[in-house]
């Protein structure tokens, strides 16, 4: 994949997916173009190799 398909690929995921906090902290991701598609948090963890 060429830099600039990869770039478009990357634009083309943020414009899909958006996120919010929620007062209680929580962190909400959701897709832009089905609203029934939403992942919540309360907490995150690295990833290791």
């Amino acid at each position: 994949m060429t830099d600039s398909a990869t770039q478009t690929e990357d634009s083309r995921q943020e414009s899909k997916y958006g996120a919010f906090e929620t007062e209680g902290g929580a962190v909400v991701v959701y897709d832009r173009d089905e609203p029934t598609a939403w992942i919540q948090s309360n907490y995150s963890v690295t990833l290791g190799a």
